[in-house]
């Protein structure tokens, strides 16, 4: 029984029927409820009984509901009534690559095809990620919407790979009714030799398939063509593609490419989608946007006749006029603007195993060259940090030799030199790499730079720190700044004229007139950087904004408006974003974790994933260990909350805190958790609720300030961290204890941080930035007297025995085995988890078995060593202007 124009699935009304396939039927159609069209992609009632269908049905919608991406079809749910089951999918309102092709027999020529393919790379890549393959990809399975968005479409063949690894190791593929072996599933014109056969496959048929699909855009022809589909099976396994219906101008990038995905053994192929994604952007990057479109592919078996030379002789005789007047033209009149050129998006990815550098401090992580072709990377890996380098004329980084251990990389003006701060120093290595020359001392953790077209360097280093201006050759550097308070002066940019700099003052951004001494106010803003567009680029919270600037008047002179909204900030408040532009037009961010997610993480590196959120902070287990708890925000906008585990049942997670919460720590016993309501919370203080959510929470102390919980002591003191009332303008922070109806200093007032005490109570572990970096060190508690340093790092915890001292130091989770017979002495150090790239602060918690790690991290596999590569953003930034 098919649905006509205004039957309801559930909440959902029918508006036409689009398609019909193996599957059921496809059906546009309206949710009220959003106001938005949906497709409804159903399986009739005749069906109901067919528990083969039924199980391809509800394969396809798990599949569809792990996969999140741009460029796949979203899957919004599934509804049952009426006796149909029905998915609501994402209503893709545009043609299929199959309708182009029908309108363009001759192929769609490259400034077409290859950006398509590149969208269908990446949707193939995040579905591979998830261990997913498509199985049935082809021209009439991929949707383009008018905005040139691809969508990849009817993910009703594809299977988990770990399903079928673990079902059927070493079999042939499984039939749509998956009880029949060697049955050929999916569409023969794109499917592999390995499909075809009946084998099992793997990720690599969406390979195959991909590379069919991308020969068949360019020639407008089937690699391997048959009158039946017998026959087209038979060229698969037998015959190789005609290379030659490839146009002449076809780069050698892209021939290469079809020629890797279209290896009929399968150990020869292409092993990586994302591999096939890179090489398209690097000729995307490579092509001139501007430039005319090829000539079609002339049809096979056309030959030349003497009617085609006349034709081509008054061409020509015509072009020579035209050229003639074209001439006089330009002689009494202006040229035409040329079209702007289109932003082209890349993504760019360090080696496996290292991760973009991430802290301490304000460090910065990327440097576009002047000419926008050179993105400069601060990389970590086991070995240390150092800086990375990718061309657009190479598809990887690679690591820039003279680097060791480098932060915040800055270009000079000319592009030859990169600047960098390591060791405590400021220093430049030539762009290819070599002996790192030391320009001046920079103590502190680097807070940015900039070299000015004078051949002088702007620089800050340090948490209170001043601007400060050196020659590029070295020597002696001079204060130009004297911060007044706050975090110091930071960020700078010096504008073209090389007589202006910028930079941030908290949370606030100003310029410095290095002629005369002039500051001049520029608003609320974080890290602002001045675009050769004549705009300002800043920082507000989470987003990345823009705002017409004069350069030579130093004002901004328009509205502003929102630019990229996923760029990763670096924690703190008075963090910049990992952000680069260049003169050219070239942009490079950081992408920020859309989400992420709370693992426990045993010593053999197996993960059990407890849940995913928006934001995860501050784990911690119970006494036993048999619970867990973590601040969740859900959702943009709302407050944080408490959420508690049980980890040894199957009893769902449940909400602590009534008015949000942030901080929580354990009492001794495990039968309550004390924790923080944050500011602006009216009832803003440290509360104690009973574990079990029981009963209302009992206030311990109110403050007005922000804080944060240390922990109890087996004696039952509770050690907190607050800031204090600023001292001369500078941010004082410290560490107390409750005592009675008030509390007590520990350590401070001065620059610390974080803080836990040891299992015995007797020791306190916290960071301080007293010298200008980020140092860890133990005391005794309660008595303030000697102190020992374990590390530069942040955020450290002890281990259950007391006898390590865990701290993260860059993108790793480190531990120091300590002697505390006698004072404290380090005896050894170890990595315990890489990457460790957690959103804030204190983001792990060490179980009292000692073994098993809580740890929250961000969501894809890609996270951490991916970087967004923009040419031409500021055309981009043009249209929002004008919109």
């Amino acid at each position: 029984m098919s649905l006509a124009s205004g039957d309801h699935i559930g909440p959902y009304e029918v508006i036409a029927l689009v398609g019909a396939g193996g599957m059921g039927e496809v059906y546009r159609a309206r949710d009220h409820r959003l106001r938005r069209e949906v497709a409804l992609k159903i399986v009739s009632p005749r069906f109901a009984l067919d528990p083969q269908r039924l199980a391809r049905f509800a394969r396809e919608a798990q599949v569809l509901a792990a996969l999140n991406h741009p460029n796949i079809a979203t899957l919004y749910g599934l509804e049952e009534a009426d006796g149909f089951q029905a998915l609501v999918l994402e209503f893709v309102d545009g043609e299929t690559i199959a309708d182009r092709l029908a309108a363009e027999p001759s192929g769609l020529g490259l400034q077409e095809a290859v950006p398509i393919a590149r969208q269908v790379a990446a949707g193939l890549e995040a579905a591979h990620e998830d261990g997913i393959v498509h199985r049935d990809l082809k021209p009439a399975n991929i949707a383009i919407r008018p905005d040139g968005t691809v969508k990849l479409l009817d993910f009703g063949l594809a299977r988990a790979l770990a399903s079928a690894a673990g079902d059927h190791p070493a079999g042939p593929t499984i039939t749509v009714d998956e009880t029949r072996i060697g049955t050929i599933l999916g569409t023969p014109r794109y499917m592999s030799p390995e499909q075809a056969r009946g084998q099992a496959i793997d990720k690599r048929t969406d390979i195959w398939s991909f590379g069919c699909v991308l020969y068949e855009m360019l020639t407008g022809s089937a690699p391997f063509p048959g009158q039946t589909p017998s026959d087209t099976i038979a060229a698969i396994l037998s015959v190789d593609p005609d290379w030659r219906r490839l146009r002449e101008t076809t780069p050698a990038g892209v021939r290469t490419l079809l020629q890797r995905c279209l290896q009929k053994d399968p150990r020869q192929r292409l092993r990586d989608i994302g591999d096939a994604r890179i090489e398209l952007d690097t000729v995307i990057a490579s092509r001139t946007p501007s430039s005319p479109e090829e000539p079609r592919a002339e049809p096979r078996g056309r030959t030349t006749t003497p009617w085609t030379w006349m034709r081509a002789l008054a061409l020509t005789s015509a072009l020579v006029a035209v050229g003639a007047l074209v001439f006089a033209a330009v002689v009494w009149t202006r040229p035409p603007a040329q079209p702007a050129a289109s932003a082209v998006h890349m993504t760019a990815l360090l080696p496996p195993g290292v991760t973009v550098t991430r802290g301490p401090g304000m460090v910065l992580s990327l440097a576009l060259s002047p000419d926008g072709k050179t993105l400069v990377i601060a990389g970590t890996d086991a070995d240390g940090q150092r800086l990375y380098q990718r061309t657009l004329d190479r598809p990887d980084a690679t690591p820039l030799e003279g680097t060791e251990g480098a932060l915040g990389p800055f270009f000079s003006p000319d592009g030859y030199w990169i600047g960098f701060f390591a060791d405590r120093r400021l220093k430049r290595v030539p762009v290819r790499g070599g002996t790192a020359v030391d320009i001046t001392a920079a103590p502190g953790y680097p807070a940015g730079a900039s070299w000015g077209t004078d051949d002088r360097i702007v620089f800050a280093s340090g948490y209170v720190s001043p601007l400060r201006v050196v020659p590029a050759s070295g020597g002696t550097a001079e204060n130009l700044t004297t911060p007044n308070g706050g975090q110091g002066h930071r960020f700078p940019d010096i504008l073209p004229n090389g007589q202006v700099v910028l930079f941030s003052d908290s949370n606030q951004m100003s310029a410095l007139d290095l002629t005369s001494g002039r500051r001049i106010d520029l608003g609320p803003g974080t890290a602002p950087r001045y675009a050769s567009s004549g705009h300002l680029i800043l920082r507000r919270g989470t987003s990345i904004l823009a705002a017409p600037f004069d350069a030579a008047r130093v004002e901004l002179t328009g509205a502003i408006v929102p630019v990229v909204d996923d760029v990763a900030i670096e924690r703190g408040a008075g963090g910049p974003p990992h952000l680069a532009v260049s003169p050219s037009g070239s942009m490079a961010y950081v992408p920020a974790a859309r989400s992420y997610a709370l693992a426990l993480v045993e010593p053999d590196g197996t993960e059990r994933l407890l849940t995913e959120d928006l934001l995860l902070e501050n784990p911690q287990f119970s006494p036993n260990g048999r619970r867990l708890v973590v601040t969740r925000t859900r959702r943009a906008g709302e407050a944080s909350d408490l959420w508690v585990y049980d980890l040894e049942s199957a009893t769902p997670p449940f909400k602590l805190t009534l008015t949000g919460g942030r901080a929580p720590v354990w009492t001794p016993d495990g039968a309550s958790i004390t924790y923080s309501v944050p500011l602006p919370n009216e009832q803003a203080g440290i509360y104690t609720r009973s574990a079990d959510g029981q009963g209302d929470p009992r206030p311990v102390l109110r403050l007005s300030r922000f804080h944060w919980l240390v922990g109890w002591t087996p004696q039952r003191i509770l050690a907190f961290g607050q800031m204090d009332e600023p001292l001369d303008g500078v941010s004082r922070s410290s560490i107390l204890m409750v005592q009675g109806t008030g509390s007590k200093y520990v350590v401070g007032p001065g620059d610390t941080w974080g803080g836990r005490l040891s299992p015995d109570g007797r020791r306190l572990v916290y960071y301080t930035l007293d010298s200008g970096y980020f140092e860890i060190y133990v005391t005794e508690f309660p008595d303030t007297g000697a102190r020992w340093l374990i590390a530069e790092g942040t955020d450290p915890a002890w281990s259950p025995d007391g006898s390590e001292v865990y701290y993260r130091s860059g993108n790793r989770l480190m531990a120091a085995r300590i002697d505390a017979a006698s004072g404290v002495r380090v005896l050894s150090r170890r990595v315990a988890f890489e990457p460790f790239t957690p959103p804030l602060y204190d983001d792990y918690a060490i179980h009292p078995n000692g073994r098993t790690l809580a740890v929250v991290r961000p969501v894809g596999d890609a996270r951490g060593r991916e970087i967004t590569w923009v040419l031409n953003w500021q055309e981009e930034l043009r249209r929002r202007m004008r919109q």
